[in-house]
């Protein structure tokens, strides 16, 4: 509605390293790699270019940033933190890579050029081969949660694959993980299933989270939810529950179009954009989100009148 809104962050249980200068070797002694986001640092350049730190060069720029910070926080010796928020973060685009169910196996590329390049550096140190691993399937079971179901169901192959070799070659061993650890690695392997339910439990939780933001964004707003499918369905159940006001539903899928959904006959976005032309959309499709929102902008809508739900 017009408002900027700015929140500080803050890396949690770190708090005490505020304002001194660490040594990153202690650090990695205790088996910790410091840094979590590549905008979170400002890098001296002649130590890149010194330790020969480079991006991978891949189409799209997918996930760069995971053998980046691991051989920045093996290879430096140092770091600071400044309690001062020096860079704005946007979250508000619809069409970020973390949404694409196009780039399944990328992450895994990238763990492999990384793999590929500590064996080029001759790194020998347990304690770093075990945060790669321990790092690796973080970051699958990011990937994993972020897919939709039909992509997770792909790359759970992979997934399982790797882990599964991993233990034989005694690359990951039991004793070796803690109970954060254990969720993305050896409880795959010990209940597939119980694994699953912990993901759609989270994904059911931050389903809700987002709702909430739904109901609280939409209310006194006249809504057409853009979407007829299986999210489509529960959202409008949801606010008229909740006694929003939902005035239609539309979608691109000539087979829905003119059928009945909840009291609605769903119609084509050309003729929901023209007979409600100032109402508010609310897109529920996680994979083709970026495009409806281009869609219903090219038929008038305004930004400020288009609400997402992914």
């Amino acid at each position: 509605n017009g408002k900027k809104i700015f929140l500080d962050f803050t890396r949690k249980g770190i708090e005490e390293l505020y304002g001194h200068y660490i040594c990153l070797k202690d650090e990695r002694e205790k088996g910790v790699l410091d840094l979590n986001h590549i905008w979170s640092g400002i890098y001296r350049r002649e130590f890149l270019i010194q330790k020969k730190i480079r991006f991978q060069e891949t189409p799209g720029a997918s996930y760069q940033d995971f053998s980046f910070l691991f051989l920045v926080s093996l290879l430096s010796e140092s770091t600071y933190h400044l309690m001062v928020p020096l860079y704005q973060y946007r979250k508000d685009n619809v069409a970020s890579s973390v949404k694409d169910d196009h780039k399944i196996f990328e992450i895994a590329e990238e763990c492999d050029f990384l793999k590929c390049d500590l064996e080029k550096r001759k790194v020998c140190d347990r304690n770093i081969w075990r945060l790669y691993y321990m790092k690796k399937y973080e970051a699958y079971y990011w990937n994993y949660f972020r897919l939709s179901s039909q992509a997770r169901k792909v790359f759970m192959e992979k997934y399982m694959e790797e882990l599964m070799d991993d233990v034989e070659q005694g690359n990951l061993r039991r004793e070796m993980v803690n109970a954060d650890e254990y969720q993305t690695t050896f409880l795959l392997l010990d209940d597939k299933n119980e694994f699953i339910n912990r993901v759609t439990e989270r994904d059911q939780y931050l389903s809700l989270t987002k709702l909430c933001y739904i109901l609280d964004e939409s209310k006194d707003r006249d809504l057409v939810i853009f979407g007829a499918g299986s999210w489509g369905s529960k959202i409008v159940d949801v606010l008229q529950q909740n006694n929003a006001k939902v005035l239609g539903i539309c979608d691109n899928s000539k087979e829905l179009q003119n059928t009945v959904k909840y009291g609605f006959e769903i119609s084509p976005v050309e003729i929901a954009v023209k007979k409600f032309s100032n109402a508010s959309f609310l897109i529920a499709n996680r994979k083709n989100s970026d495009i409806m929102r281009r869609q219903l902008l090219e038929n008038g809508i305004k930004a400020e009148n288009i609400l997402v739900f992914i």
